[in-house]
């Protein structure tokens, strides 16, 4: 009997306790977007945001909250954590992604397959029961118990994985380099770690204003030139895989699944059954309009939607009903990140003017300025064309880059088991499959090896485009700012432009053989032109 009345009356405190938070809770957060509603953008970008207490799981055991502020899961906790200044930052800042093979034996295990997955990663399984093929694993949680989900994975690779790689404050580029995929295996289910550095982001309005007609009749040049050698496909101007849109999406799929903020009010773009080639084209001036005014996107815009957060996967009970951040908000720190200044040329008081002018020459001769074209107009001074290239198996990676408008695919129907994940972010497609369809090709069919490892195999030169195919194909990133945007390549693996060059290969590699073959003066005046390309300094007057 002693129990029973402690049971009752710690329902009693507990019910009151939540008669007494739960209003605070709502009111905690819309009176924190209410005290913001003066931010300037620059001042959200810069903003350090914070779990709402109620949200932790240490002051009562809540599960709905009407709004939780940072998170709970996270890469970091303010825009300019990750991008210091508009530009990149170092591998500690690193997203780590995990992938499942698709042709892992768990796609046809009816019986058990869901609760394989779910051992692995609770996020590979969404709330209906469809399979995630790619998700993040972030770096940190405000609540608790899923340190534990994001070490266990460590238990599922042959030998661990080295904590130098793993975890953000000990990570190293070495030791990404010597290792860029980690392979792991869970009975029948075979994923990959890998890991996305953050991109430099001055510049990016002057990107925006490129034409997508544009960009493709260069893609048609470029094949030409070099007859057939390199061949570049335009899927989207934004992101390592060209997998982003426009920059307004860009930032919003920053917002929620880098600082786990739910947006209230968020535009949902009305996407056609059109050519995505159409899509993209109107969203162009959709995305111009931003710099212009706060309903910006409006114009192309069917509906106004909550984009949620990812769920807690050591909670799947754990929901947030509020918003985090306004659509307003948004659009402040899009038209701030649009106002960052795009770099330019200034050669380092170590370099002569005539050394830097060699060393540009150098970097056409030998064939760089083929796929990181010097003006796009109307931007000049870019170094990219925007486009897809392959890059080798040296530069593969699971997640792959998107399908695109490529018609020579076959894709992989949805997968649903009876069991059931967290809640899967909105905005996840710039990190994996999510909660929703996607167009997943098929992977080239090569048997499964005795121990996990990546790549499994090389899939032979084919029309059809696979799986394994797409992962080496990477977006042009431009080269302008990038004496200043260390470390290099889309995992920060490289520490230096020349360990940078040396990486490339496939439409690259007879380019990287030139740069090889040159003398060490030649190499270094090619470098002292790189070296050139600085980032744009800020101001306190830059646009607020």
């Amino acid at each position: 009997m002693q129990t029973s009345k402690r049971t009752f009356t710690g329902s009693f405190v507990i019910a009151g306790l939540l008669s007494v938070l739960l209003p605070c809770v709502a009111w905690g957060q819309e009176s924190a977007i209410e005290a913001r509603k003066q931010f300037t953008g620059r001042q959200l970008f810069e903003h350090q945001w914070q779990p709402d207490p109620a949200s932790l799981g240490t002051v009562a055991p809540l599960k709905r909250v009407n709004g939780d502020g940072l998170g709970p899961l996270h890469n970091g906790t303010s825009c300019a954590e990750c991008h210091t200044n508009g530009g990149g930052s170092g591998v500690q800042h690193n997203i780590t992604l995990i992938t499942v093979d698709p042709r892992s034996r768990v796609l046809t295990d009816k019986k058990h397959g869901g609760e394989r997955l779910l051992e692995v990663f609770p996020a590979l399984l969404g709330p209906r029961g469809k399979m995630v093929f790619s998700t993040v694993v972030h770096n940190r949680s405000t609540r608790p118990g899923y340190s534990l989900i994001r070490d266990n994975l460590a238990s599922y690779v042959p030998g661990g994985i080295d904590n130098t790689w793993f975890y953000p404050e000990q990570r190293k580029s070495s030791v990404i380099a010597a290792q860029p995929v980690v392979a792991g295996r869970h009975e029948n289910v075979d994923f990959y770690l890998s890991q996305l550095n953050s991109p430099a982001l001055y510049g990016v309005a002057a990107i925006d204003s490129i034409r997508v007609e544009r960009i493709i009749a260069l893609a048609e040049r470029q094949s030409k030139k070099t007859n057939g050698k390199i061949t570049g496909r335009f899927v989207g101007k934004f992101g390592w895989r060209g997998q982003v849109a426009t920059l307004s999406e860009f930032i919003t799929q920053a917002c929620v699944n880098e600082l786990g903020l739910t947006l209230g009010d968020a535009p949902r773009a009305r996407r056609s059954r059109r050519a995505e080639i159409d899509t993209f084209s109107s969203s162009d001036s959709v995305d111009r309009e931003v710099a212009q005014s706060d309903r910006g996107m409006m114009g192309r815009m069917s509906s106004f939607v909550t984009v949620t957060q990812a769920g807690d996967p050591a909670d799947w009970k754990y929901v947030n009903t509020g918003r985090d951040m306004t659509f307003d908000e948004v659009m402040k720190l899009t038209r701030f990140v649009s106002s960052l200044p795009r770099p330019s040329e200034k050669p380092q008081a170590d370099h002569s003017f005539d050394q830097v002018r060699e060393g540009e020459r150098l970097f056409g001769s030998v064939g760089c300025i083929d796929c990181h074209v010097a003006d796009v107009r109307p931007v000049s001074g870019i170094f990219s064309d925007l486009l897809l290239h392959d890059m080798g198996a040296g530069l593969q990676s699971p997640l792959s880059a998107p399908v695109g408008m490529s018609t020579k695919v076959h894709l992989i129907r949805p997968v649903t088991f009876n069991e059931r994940g967290p809640m899967a972010s909105t905005a996840q497609s710039a990190y994996g499959s999510g909660d929703f369809d996607v167009r997943m090709p098929k992977p080239y069919p090569l048997d499964e090896p005795e121990q996990p490892q990546f790549p499994r195999g090389t899939a032979p030169e084919s029309e059809v485009v696979y799986w394994d195919t797409l992962q080496r194909e990477w977006r042009t990133p431009p080269l302008w700012g990038v004496a200043d945007s260390a470390p290099y390549l889309h995992d920060g693996r490289a520490e230096t432009l020349e360990e940078a060059v040396l990486w490339h290969g496939g439409e690259a590699a007879e380019s990287r053989n030139r740069y090889y073959d040159l003398s060490r003066a030649d190499k270094d005046r090619m470098l002292a032109f790189l070296s050139s390309l600085r980032a744009p300094e800020l101001t306190e007057n830059e646009t607020k």
